[in-house]
């Protein structure tokens, strides 16, 4: 089997650490605007897991000597904050499509995320610098959470696309 290419390993990784950058910004502003809401207490558990499997990747560039601090994270940041300054179908304040739209991209950032550490399990096997049980358990925490985002998904769906009704 060839050895792994650091440079493009490297880069793979640091658009991950970017994108999770990204993702948990979106993830704590949807727990905060959903803080009172029935799916409020567990977008901030997936907000604080996101933060933890940051932390994680943030480990597996220290294991493979690589550097984390990149351009891309602060620019993915960046895009999700503007990304915000869309039209949601109101002038002001926030749509009921947009917790939908949140939760939507939401579970696309995870399977991303997820991707991401199955990529690094095939690597696992040849290379001593991945744990490979730490990147099992990450696969599997990953895998949850995309299922936890769907469900929070179709709870907001039931009622972000219907018209209120009137008493």
């Amino acid at each position: 089997m060839p050895a792994t290419d650091d440079h493009l390993l490297s880069v793979y990784l640091h658009d991950h650490l970017a994108g999770a950058a990204g993702g948990l910004e979106l993830a704590r502003r949807a727990a905060k605007e959903q803080a009172a809401t029935e799916v409020g207490p567990e977008l901030a558990q997936l907000a604080a897991d996101i933060e933890q499997d940051r932390d994680s990747l943030r480990s597996v560039l220290a294991d493979l000597g690589m550097n984390d601090h990149h351009p891309h994270e602060a620019i993915t940041w960046l895009a999700e904050k503007a990304a915000r300054l869309k039209p949601n179908g109101q002038v002001i304040g926030r749509s009921p499509l947009t917790a939908l739209i949140e939760l939507e991209t939401l579970r696309i950032a995870l399977i991303g995320k997820l991707s991401g550490w199955l990529s690094l399990r095939l690597l696992a096997d040849d290379d001593p610098r991945l744990n490979a049980a730490e990147l099992d358990t990450l696969i599997d925490r990953g895998s949850q959470q995309a299922e936890t985002a769907e469900r929070l998904r179709l709870v907001v769906a039931a009622t972000a696309l219907r018209t209120p009704k009137a008493n």
